[in-house]
């Protein structure tokens, strides 16, 4: 059997299954280095896959520094409406990013940006924890740690 490269598509990927039996899947293309989102039924992509952050802007604010190197930790869920909220990392400005799908597409935005944020992010009930890193707080202990904040 011939096979065929797909490329770096498909990293840090994150599936939630809704009551209605749809996978929400939300991953990163490695070759793009985009957050992508895309729905599968019965085994089969539901329309084309939504990019959900190209790393070129936060909400309507484009970076003046170029393209950011996103998606990192990258993690679905649903909330109870069955609507995708994806929580991931900003690895360029160590940040943690939140979106959600609006009415024009998916809306980003800065969820954290305390210290370098945004490792290992998770979502769960509305809830968001990330490890953060400040190697500038002279109190040791606060230098590594884990912040939960509440999802927008």
């Amino acid at each position: 059997a011939m096979m065929r490269d797909e490329g770096d598509d498909g990293a840090w990927s994150s599936l939630a299954i809704g009551a209605d039996g749809v996978w929400h899947v939300a991953y990163v293309d490695g070759y793009d280095e985009t957050v992508n989102y895309v729905r599968v039924q019965n085994g089969r992509t539901m329309g084309m896959p939504e990019i959900i952050d190209d790393g070129s802007r936060v909400g309507m604010t484009a970076f003046d520094d170029g393209k950011h190197l996103v998606g990192d930790s990258v993690m679905i869920a649903l909330d109870a409406m069955n609507n995708p909220r994806v929580v991931y990392q900003d690895s360029s400005a160590g940040t943690l990013r939140f979106a959600q799908r609006g009415a024009m597409g998916w809306d980003t935005r800065v969820l954290d940006m305390m210290g370098h944020t945004g490792y290992w992010s998770r979502i769960r009930n509305g809830r968001v924890a990330t490890f953060f890193r400040d190697l500038r707080n002279a109190n040791a202990s606060a230098r590594f740690g884990v912040r939960v904040t509440m999802a927008p």
